[in-house]
């Protein structure tokens, strides 16, 4: 395929469809995405048992495992990272897998028929009219109404392009217009906790200008807010109530994180001319599709004026109109005008020879009238356009890395359409470990072909750049294949041999022989090394990576339990099952390349076989014990079992049998951490009057707590001593803490269940996996506030280990909590177990916030007294004498409050020892 003139016009087949839409083949089966659908399809329902504690623990790095063979206790112990968004992980059904597990493998491998298609496929070389073709549906990235289509969607990211200004994720400005006067948009209506609504539009602003540019309608308006960017600061111009006032607000990212969604032909035009650094030209290119798209609507006149300011010839146009006006105009006056709009057109676009000027002047010279001179310069730019922008084109098409084909093109040309089938290996195909290996070899087999990962990883390379790059490193592919297996497991047993301290694990992409299955080092320059230089960061944009490192950590104590108990399992009655697919799209990448300008040629990659490894390098054990974190403080029965509540209860709390596993929190230094444990020899119940009890005893040793913070108020409250300022920053310094940690759990919920969330819309299974065509508006608007307070406090460094910026933390944890109430109390659906509702995720973080908000707003207030210990004993005691009233009114509020906790506790307990008397351990 030459690159001369005739095809550089090569790529006026792009340029082609630039200006006409070229159909889709009708004959295209679901891409290569379906597999990531079907990977995340039924399973048998939630989490029961043992299992349905998974639920309770938010933390996502474990750091120790505790097993007592003698007490038959097993705990997880782990803390949150904000770094690895992501669903939560089912660590005790994985490691239920894993200790039933042989040598825990997965593979993906061609099915006979699929390898018998890519043999003879490998056998032969594409023509030039098959690469031709392939160049032609490359390049068909638009459909009938000029909007960017799936291939488009896929061909331009693999470009590294972006509409988005900066290559930010798209924005969300949160309010709905209706066509408005003179280019203007009205606001209809304003989403609650949306940019806009924090900014104070309001319904009936008329939206005069936008970023400084005239809207023109609602249409264009969500566009510019979608291409400005998240977290673009913009200003509005609105009018309301007949007078003109700027609002400044900052933008959210879009619950739609795809740039190139509502996109069209003309945003393409202008990525790649803001690709090559060509701003002013971008600018225009996006005006001039504007225009085209409104050219028979009333406001087109307006888009004109737009094409001439990012002309840079705006002052020009005003001129020229203002005389228009004042009738004063002269055929001279427009053949001036016209020049300089041409002239600047071809300085802009930097065409050879000024061709837009010289047929403009040629038409005047041949006595043709202004108007119809300016047709025949804008026919010469329709002419010479299309090669002015294969020339940018080819500096992408032409790049030495070579331009990714999609794989539906590869497959439509060549008639090929391979499958993959899943090969299970000493684990249960029906279990969530199987489905996070079997996710892990699909994401695996796509790492070398991910030139979009380059928007994110700039030090990534595909396989065939870094080839290019490192000719030496090329290994015979029908030999080796790529695998991800287990590097090491830095740990190290406790003094007493009860725990196995997880310090750290490594992942690993390696090759391994095809003949022998033996798997090779990564060589210092082979492909495998380069990805395993940025592995930290792959796992930061693949959960699933960050999941198969922490089964490594599992299948390590997996292991060590049984050294201590042989054949040790954990029941597989609540665990979740999944039903793999049989079969999931096949991948063939093909790249067009060019070795020199002169010609392209045709690339075939594929990946065809490959895994995930699971299996734990011999013991790497340190010597010596490891006392860094001592998980006894925390294998204990929960608090309310044992003196929680007050003793006049101890004989109904007997009653009611103990759980079979519980969570626990506690602090490793700075460091919040968590521990899931199982009494696994201990009888306890599930029958449904058991666990009534229990959850009834869990609300009252809340209430129990608050009680116990009232009265120790009202005691100090009570007390005219100078010790009372040091025993109320005591309890201010106690109820904060307190405070803190639900901060941290909730920070933690909202993570999750904002990964949950967004990977289920993504794969278009609705929310929290219900199937739905489409998302609710309540639905949106809780995934925009979980996207919003999620990104807020990671933004405020409201980690789990971070003890700054105490007051920012406050202040968004505050904005995150008012927003859940608002959806809860807008919309009190009910919660059911198939599809639960917004509000029903929501309500149960507002009962325990106000707990927690009770400690510290209802009890303490300002708490101006809280510095006192900094002045002399003179001082102390004027100040203290000066508060008296104040003290004694805040005892008068929390006078009441104990008597009516004291009562709600009673009415609890009668409640419990109700339940338990229909309760019936087995």
């Amino acid at each position: 395929m030459m690159l001369s003139h005739g095809v550089s016009t090569a790529f006026i087949a792009v340029v082609a469809t630039l200006a006409a839409c070229l159909p889709m083949s009708a004959q295209q089966r679901p891409d290569a995405l379906e597999a990531d659908r079907l990977l995340f399809g039924p399973v048998n329902g939630r989490p029961g048992g043992l299992y349905a504690i998974e639920g309770d623990y938010n933390f996502n790095v474990l750091d120790s495992v505790y097993y007592n063979p003698q007490t038959n206790v097993l705990s997880l112990i782990g803390h949150l990272d904000l770094r690895y968004p992501g669903p939560p992980i089912p660590y005790l059904q994985h490691l239920s897998a894993l200790l039933t597990a042989t040598r825990p493998e997965f593979s993906l491998r061609w099915t006979p028929a699929s390898e018998t298609q890519v043999d003879l496929l490998l056998k032969r070389s594409l023509s030039q009219t098959e690469i031709a073709k392939i160049s032609t549906q490359t390049t068909n990235m638009f459909d009938a109404q000029g909007r960017v289509n799936a291939i488009g969607v896929r061909t331009l990211t693999n470009f590294r392009l972006s509409p988005v200004i900066g290559g930010k994720r798209p924005a969300y400005l949160g309010a709905d217009t209706v066509q408005g006067p003179n280019g203007s948009v009205i606001v209809s209506a304003v989403q609650k906790d949306s940019p806009a609504a924090i900014a104070g539009l309001i319904t009936g602003d008329i939206v005069t200008h936008f970023a400084g540019r005239v809207p023109l309608d609602p249409g264009e308006l969500a566009r510019s807010v979608r291409f400005a960017g998240a977290g673009s600061k913009v200003v509005l111009t609105v009018t309301r109530n007949g007078a003109s006032q700027k609002i400044t607000t900052t933008l959210d990212p879009d619950i739609d994180q795809s740039a190139w969604r509502d996109a069209t032909r003309y945003d393409a035009q202008a990525a790649f001319f803001r690709a090559a650094g060509e701003t002013t030209m971008a600018a225009t290119a996006y005006d001039l599709g504007v225009f085209n798209t409104l050219k028979d609507d009333p406001v087109a006149f307006l888009a004109l004026g737009r094409i001439f300011e990012s002309l840079g010839i705006q002052a020009v146009f005003t001129a020229f109109q203002q005389k228009t006006r004042q009738g004063a105009i002269a055929p001279a006056d427009s053949i001036d005008f016209a020049r300089k709009l041409f002239a600047r057109i071809d300085e802009v676009f930097r065409f050879s020879g000024s061709p837009t000027l010289t047929a403009f002047n040629s038409a005047i010279s041949r006595g043709v009238d202004a108007g119809s001179a300016v047709s025949v310069g804008f026919a010469a730019f329709d002419k010479v356009y299309p090669r002015k922008f294969g020339e940018y084109l080819d500096r992408i098409m032409l790049r030495p890395e070579g331009v990714q084909i999609p794989a539906e093109v590869i497959e439509s040309v060549v008639r090929i359409h391979p499958e993959m089938a899943p090969e299970f290996i000493g684990i249960g195909p029906d279990t969530l470990l199987a489905r996070a290996m079997f996710a892990g070899d699909y994401v695996i087999k796509q790492m070398a072909n991910r030139p979009d990962l380059k928007s994110f990883i700039p030090e990534y390379q595909t396989k065939l750049e870094y080839d290019q790059t490192h000719p030496a490193s090329k290994k015979t592919e029908s030999t080796y294949r790529i695998w991800i297996s287990v590097a090491k497991v830095d740990q190290a047993p406790s003094a007493d041999g009860l725990s196995l301290n997880i310090r750290d694990a490594r992942l690993q992409f390696n090759m391994r022989e095809q003949q022998n299955h033996r798997d090779l080092p990564p060589s210092p320059g082979g492909y495998e090394s380069k990805l395993n230089a940025i592995i930290d960061q792959l796992e930061r944009y693949y959960p699933v990576l960050h999941e198969l490192r922490e089964a490594a950590k599992l299948s390590s104590a997996a292991n060590w339990i049984r050294s201590k108990t042989p054949g040790f399992r954990l029941p597989s009655e609540g665990m979740v099952r999944w039903s793999a697919p049989s079969r999931v799209p096949g991948l063939v990448f093909e790249y067009l390349t060019s070795p020199d300008p002169s010609y392209l040629k045709a690339k075939i990659h594929w990946i065809a076989e490959g895994g995930v490894s699971l299996v734990v390098p011999p013991d790497q054990s340190r010597p010596g014990a490891d006392p860094s974190i001592a998980p006894d403080s925390l294998i204990v029965d929960p608090k309310f079992y044992q003196s929680g509540l007050p003793e006049r209860y101890k004989l109904i709390i007997k009653e009611v049998p103990l759980p079979d596993a519980f969570v626990a929190q506690s602090r490793k230094g700075r460091q919040a951490i968590e521990a899931v444990t199982l009494m696994l020899g201990r009888a306890s119940s599930k029958d449904p009057g058991c666990i009534a009890a229990r959850r009834t005893l869990t609300d009252a040793a809340s209430v129990a707590r608050q009680l116990d913070q009232t009265e120790r108020a009202i005691k100090v409250l009570s007390q005219d001593s100078r010790t009372r300022t040091i025993d109320l920053e005591q309890l201010q310094s106690d109820l904060t803490k307190d405070r803190d940690e639900f901060r941290r759990r909730i920070t933690a919920w909202i993570f999750s269940a904002r990964s949950e969330a967004l990977g289920q819309l993504e794969k278009g299974h609705g929310f929290f996996g219900r199937e739905s065509p489409d998302v609710s508006d309540g639905t949106k608007s809780f995934l925009r506030l979980l996207n919003h307070e999620a990104e807020a406090t990671e933004v405020a460094g409201f980690g789990p280990d971070d003890e700054e910026k105490p007051t920012v933390r406050k202040a968004v944890f505050e904005a995150a909590m008012k927003g859940f109430k608002e959806l809860a109390k807008d919309a009190p659906d009910p919660m059911t177990a198939e599809a639960p509702s917004v509000p029903s995720l929501a309500k149960p973080l507002l009962g325990a916030y106000s707990d927690a908000k009770f400690l510290t707003s209802a009890l303490l207030q300002e708490a101006a007294f809280a510095k006192l210990e900094f002045v002399d004993d003179f001082k102390v005691g004027q100040l203290q004498s000066g508060q008296a009233a104040e003290l004694n009114s805040l005892k008068g509020q929390l006078q009441p409050l104990q008597r009516r906790l004291s009562d709600h506790l009673d009415v609890l307990m009668k409640s419990v020892h109700q339940q338990a008397a229909n309760c019936r351990p087995r």
